[in-house]
């Protein structure tokens, strides 16, 4: 039952890491090969975690989002001014 508990919080905090976190399946596989626990089992505690940690990332960083359409109206000048540029050579 405890490494259930650990499987749980090991999927959770490595959901919290969208980009740089590996895929949830290979946790899955990872733990049925290390700990021999009951696949069933384990795909039913570790496949609830990613969409809500999916929805909790635009709801924490919401007033960033907000503000970031301003800053890419700023940037993007010149970005397209430095991509004519390496283009140019």
């Amino acid at each position: 039952m405890t490494k259930y508990l650990l499987l749980a919080l090991i999927v959770f905090a490595i959901n919290l890491l969208p980009a740089f976190g590996p895929p949830t399946w290979t946790i899955i596989v990872y733990a049925h090969l290390r700990w021999s626990l009951n696949p069933v089992v384990l795909v039913s505690i570790s496949a609830p975690w990613p969409p809500p940690v999916a929805t909790f990332w635009p709801l924490a960083l919401g007033t960033f989002v907000s503000e970031y359409p301003g800053a890419i109206a700023k940037v993007s000048p010149l970005l397209r001014d430095d991509c004519h540029r390496i283009a140019r050579g």
